[in-house]
């Protein structure tokens, strides 16, 4: 999987892990490259280095969903193009080649189908992240025991198990403009099956905002989600 990576100036006499990491999730235009340039400045002014992944649509066309949606439905290659694992790849050698960089836990941001791709990544390594922003997601991973991953945290034997409880006690954040009410979501049909939550980007925001309030109350849980 391709990756682009920017160290600040910083970094050129960084002690050893001592450059935090920020993650950038692309938009399903897969623009990585345009997204990292809107934080450079806080880099900069910051210090941390930004990974930015590239999920090609050949290969990962259901990436905001952690999964490989094709006609291969073997183990090896689902496993081999699960967008989640690709991206702790990707951590995993920048970490071992760059000492002063630390992507043990990291911050992470995603704009629309990485909106998608955040919220759920967060839902399922929860010990991984610091800090995570999920902007304009199209559809979330519910508190509903009911329905399975992606769409909610009934266990599928085939996909990662849901750590809801540990999540609700993260810095996160969800936000959408108050006028994304498109219910084309922006030109894309919505998935039928994720019709249950709501009609536009800012309708689902709002009902799953509700929706893990109130699963975090019912079984009193920290809640720290905004």
């Amino acid at each position: 999987t391709t990756y682009y990576l920017y160290l600040p100036e910083k970094a050129r006499t960084a002690a050893v892990r001592t450059i935090p990491v920020l993650v950038l999730i692309h938009d399903t235009r897969r623009e990585p490259v345009r997204q990292i340039r809107y934080f450079i400045k806080s880099a900069e002014e910051k210090g941390f280095a930004i990974i930015a992944p590239e999920y090609d649509d050949e290969n990962f066309n259901a990436y905001p969903y952690l999964y490989y949606e094709g006609y291969d439905f073997k183990k090896e290659v689902k496993e081999r193009l699960r967008s989640d694992l690709r991206l702790l790849d990707i951590l995993q050698q920048v970490d071992s080649r760059y000492l002063m960089l630390n992507a043990d836990r990291f911050y992470i941001y995603g704009f629309s189908g990485g909106g998608q791709f955040v919220t759920r990544f967060a839902m399922i390594y929860p010990e991984r992240i610091i800090k995570g922003i999920g902007a304009a997601a199209g559809s979330y991973l519910f508190p509903d025991k009911n329905k399975p991953f992606p769409s909610g945290i009934k266990r599928n034997r085939y996909y990662p198990k849901v750590k809801i409880d540990e999540f609700l006690k993260l810095d996160f954040a969800i936000i959408v403009g108050e006028f994304d009410t498109d219910e084309t979501l922006d030109g894309f049909k919505a998935m039928e099956n994720y019709d249950f939550q709501g009609k536009h980007r800012r309708e689902r925001m709002v009902k799953y905002y509700q929706a893990t309030k109130k699963y975090a109350e019912q079984n009193q849980l920290e809640f720290r989600l905004q």
